[in-house]
């Protein structure tokens, strides 16, 4: 409830308050407080890594953008290992001594953590641009898992990813048309600075591949056509391996944290390819745009090394003018049962 709650109040900051610098500076104390390991990507390393479609969204802004990582410690620790020298003068190891190994699947979180998203040059208009301090509770809730998964001491091979950004219209920011280098080598025509999660998220999907994670779950408040078609009662949920969506459908039955599951049809991948670029974030010439939000995000993940599933929760995620700390409770609850 704790970790829900911790969730819920970040959320409703306020965005002149939770800014990106301050949602760093407190997912840092939070690390302190709850025993887990914070690294934060700044955006000097950011951009000399190649992290470009995340620092699209945040060159508008006075505020820097981040890569967070959250990673458990060792908290169940081997027994001291004795040494016993053989005759040859080598060493082996007492074969009493135990350790708890992690499974062999590795889970990496990722979470858009886009603290106020005005649009950028998309500009938004001004109705109900107030809820859009919310738009950073996918991170929230990844924090939510991963402070849960600490407290609770958590052998499981779980690591966090925060991508942090805020999304402002100025005359730094990223223009539609333009045309960047994503980290993972790929290039994006950004045609709508409104579509700037899955910018971020992007990036960030390449780096959890590259630190080994092999089941991906990334969780956003993506689209605002979720919300619309789901009325706050479930999260959609897109994926590359079917068995894999099942397992957290089940579970968020269960934990009455639904999910529903929309379908990732080839032909929604091939509409996001560019005649600029490798692909574009919108302009898909059709009005999918929550299925689109996940084809877009499809191409940056390697299906032959790794089962992903995305979770769009702009609907329960906020509901009756709060937030709610949808998705603590479904993914923890998953991570145990596997």
């Amino acid at each position: 409830v704790d970790s829900i709650e911790l969730v819920k109040r970040l959320g409703d900051e306020p965005a002149n308050i939770l800014n990106p610098i301050e949602y760093v500076k407190r997912i840092k104390l939070r690390g302190k407080q709850s025993g887990f390991k914070v690294k934060v990507f700044d955006e000097k390393k950011l951009r000399k890594m190649g992290m470009n479609t995340l620092l699209s969204v945040s060159d508008g802004s006075k505020y820097p953008g981040y890569l967070v990582e959250i990673t458990l410690p060792k908290l169940i620790k081997s027994k001291k290992v004795i040494r016993i020298t053989n005759k040859k003068g080598g060493a082996k190891t007492n074969k009493k001594s135990k350790s708890k190994k992690y499974k062999k699947d590795k889970y990496v979180l990722v979470g858009k953590g886009i603290t106020f998203d005005s649009g950028g040059i998309s500009l938004k208009g001004s109705n109900n641009m107030g809820e859009m301090k919310t738009d950073m509770l996918g991170s929230a809730t990844v924090l939510g898992i991963m402070d849960y998964l600490a407290k609770t001491k958590s052998n499981k091979n779980v690591i966090g990813l925060l991508a942090i950004a805020e999304n402002m219209p100025s005359k730094d920011a990223t223009r539609p048309g333009d045309v960047v280098k994503s980290y993972s080598g790929k290039t994006v025509e950004i045609l709508n600075t409104d579509a700037e999660g899955r910018l971020v998220l992007s990036d960030s999907l390449t780096y959890a591949q590259e630190i080994g994670g092999n089941k991906i779950i990334d969780i956003a408040t993506l689209t605002g056509q979720q919300e619309s078609m789901s009325c706050s009662l479930f999260g959609s949920v897109m994926t590359n391996n079917k068995e894999f969506s099942k397992e957290l459908i089940e579970v968020g039955d269960i934990v009455n944290e639904r999910l529903s599951e929309l379908p990732l049809y080839q032909e929604f991948k091939d509409q996001t390819k560019s005649d600029m670029a490798d692909v574009k974030n919108d302009k898909f010439g059709c009005k999918a745009s929550t299925i689109h939000g996940g084809a877009f995000l499809w191409n940056f993940i390697d299906d032959h090394k790794t089962d992903w599933c995305h979770l769009d929760i702009a609907g329960p995620a906020r509901a009756k003018d709060s937030t709610t700390g949808y998705g603590v409770r479904l993914i923890t609850s998953y991570l145990e049962k596997n």
